[in-house]
């Protein structure tokens, strides 16, 4: 990984791979709580910072104040009413449970708590919820650019038919083949 590349989906990935490891041995730590909101909050900011398109100085502002906060209601609301993505309401009642585990299982204070196995249960059952979302919300967008991209550009005339959202494209026989030396008329290959 090149220095400074690192997205929030990285780091995503790399906690949620401790927290499984962790919590399928067993190990159900107050920890995984926090862990667990911290994740899905990364999720959640991976879409925030890929695919929002500020167009003036207040959307930008709006942006950066979500991409401040740790509370999971708000990212949601931010992905909902100024991304225009629908949050599964299954996916938003998860992340609801576990909003706020971020401060109250790792500080002293007045709302703090020691996580029980149970609230470790529900960060685990709100991360598997956003990071599936999260997966799908990249998938959709990844699918649109890379086919808006084909059809504004044709490049190598790979494009010759894309239905919007299927996920593949269809490669001619000729361009295919050139790529990787296959005799068939064409190829489908989801992307």
């Amino acid at each position: 990984m090149v220095l400074g590349s690192t997205t929030y989906l990285d780091y995503a990935k790399n906690d949620y791979d401790f927290f499984r490891s962790a919590y399928d041995s067993g190990n159900k730590g107050s920890a995984l709580a926090s862990n667990g909101h911290d994740i899905c909050e990364h999720y959640l900011k991976h879409i925030i910072t890929e695919y929002a398109e500020p167009e003036n100085d207040q959307e930008q502002f709006k942006k950066e104040r979500a991409l401040r906060t740790h509370n999971l209601h708000i990212l949601i609301r931010y992905l909902r009413d100024d991304m225009g993505i629908s949050v599964p309401e299954e996916t938003e009642d998860k992340l609801d449970k576990i909003n706020g585990f971020y401060f109250s299982t790792r500080y002293p204070g007045d709302d703090s708590f020691i996580a029980s196995e149970r609230d470790v249960d529900k960060a685990s059952d709100a991360v598997e919820s956003a990071r599936k979302f999260t997966l799908e919300v990249c998938r959709e967008k990844e699918t649109n650019q890379t086919a808006n991209w084909f059809l504004k550009t044709n490049r190598a005339g790979a494009m010759s038919e894309y239905r919007q959202g299927s996920g593949f494209l269809v490669y001619p026989a000729d361009s295919w083949q050139k790529k990787n030396g296959q005799n068939s008329g064409f190829r489908v290959v989801p992307v």
